[in-house]
């Protein structure tokens, strides 16, 4: 898991554990499970495949539910 400080709300700086730091390719993922329930695996990994997601995380979200972050 990864750290990164967090400016928070009374003005201090706190580490927190993230474990998704990019949230675009996050949503992506997201749609691409979407996709998944309506259209089939071939196609939810073909449009994660499209997008660029890397196919080690393609494999393992289309798969693997419950190792989904």
């Amino acid at each position: 898991m990864q750290q990164q400080e967090k400016y928070d709300e009374i003005n201090t700086f706190r580490v927190i554990s993230a474990r998704r730091l990019d949230w675009f390719k996050a949503t992506l993922v997201e749609e691409g499970i979407s996709l998944q329930r309506q259209h089939g695996t071939d196609f939810a990994a073909a449009f994660l495949n499209e997008k660029k997601i890397e196919t080690e995380v393609v494999t393992r979200v289309l798969e693997n539910p419950d190792s989904r972050r």
